[in-house]
């Protein structure tokens, strides 16, 4: 057998497990590409909000509050807070009046828990609680087309959730 042919032979075999080695360390390459992309994603800011319920109430002395019942949930790897929310009040002739959540009075009926704001949330924690708003400045006038509830965050989300129509309290 010619010499030219050996080295030509060896140097297809070497060829072929460099071609072999590359790939492994290419499906390597982008499984960490993967796994990195995936940790990128958690450590994005999230905020997720659940309203529970959502009610109206009028006191004795005549105010009237709104209660919404909610879960907040941080799903990312990072700490963050809830800075404020308010309530969104649209009446029908357009005009929108913002009302921040208040210390005020929780629903009549079960033991219930304000959320108090700030509030803060821990990487991938939760609080739950009920946020109230004294709406009684915001209840004169025209009537009320709907209410909104928007929440901000430390890591500049806002979210705006819809919670109307109301369940009235007696």
């Amino acid at each position: 057998m010619p010499e030219w042919l050996n080295a030509t032979t060896a140097s297809l075999g070497l060829s072929l497990a460099a071609l072999l080695v590359s790939l492994s360390n290419r499906r390597t390459s982008v499984r960490a590409l993967h796994l990195s992309e995936a940790q990128e994603q958690r450590r994005a800011p999230a905020l997720v909000i659940r309203v529970d319920d959502h009610v109206a109430w009028n006191t004795a002395s005549g105010d009237r509050y709104v209660g919404v019942s909610v879960l907040l949930t941080n799903s990312s790897d990072r700490d963050g807070s809830v800075t404020r929310a308010s309530l969104h009040v649209r009446h029908t002739d357009g005009i929108v009046i913002q009302v921040p959540s208040s210390s005020g009075p929780l629903p009549p009926g079960p033991v219930r828990v304000a959320l108090p704001m700030p509030c803060n949330l821990s990487a991938n924690s939760s609080a739950s609680g009920w946020l109230i708003f004294h709406t009684q400045t915001a209840s004169r006038g025209p009537l009320i087309d709907d209410y909104t509830l928007v929440v901000d965050d430390s890591r500049a989300l806002v979210e705006h959730i819809p919670i109307w129509p109301l369940r009235e309290l007696t």
